[in-house]
């Protein structure tokens, strides 16, 4: 820019970002309010150089099939959704569930007494047998 211009810039927060997403603006912390499903605006005077940092927090959640069945469940990490594969064990609980990380660029492990069961996102699947929905304890 030739010269200093005052406006704003919204940010969509994602309806399932998680409590720990962060905004800065070259450097420091903004005290908009980041609340999911809302748009935040950045308002300053811009000049060549400025930085946004946005940083989405995706944590790890759990979604029914319909309201019929809340312990049939879809795991998702932010915006993707996270298949199983192999074998399922029968006894999954939501908060073994929950507890799933991300292993690598395409690969989240759910931690279980056995060897774990390892989970990804649709196109990283290649002939492996998998599963969506995920039976769980109550």
């Amino acid at each position: 820019m030739e010269k200093p211009e005052s406006f704003a810039i919204y940010l969509r927060i994602p309806a399932w970002a998680g409590p720990g997403t962060q905004l800065a603006v070259n450097g420091k912390g903004t005290s908009a309010a980041l609340k999911p499903g809302t748009f935040v605006p950045v308002r300053q005077s811009w000049k060549n150089g400025d930085r946004i940092e946005f940083i989405v927090d995706r944590p790890v959640r759990l979604s029914s099939v319909d309201p019929q069945h809340p312990n049939l469940v879809a795991v998702l990490h932010g915006p993707l959704t996270l298949f199983a594969l192999g074998d399922v064990p029968a006894d999954l609980t939501r908060t073994q569930l929950l507890a799933t990380e991300q292993r690598g660029v395409d690969e989240w492990q759910m931690p279980t007494s056995g060897q774990g069961l390892k989970m990804v996102p649709y196109p990283a699947i290649k002939k492996e047998t998998y599963r969506l929905y995920l039976p769980v304890k109550t």
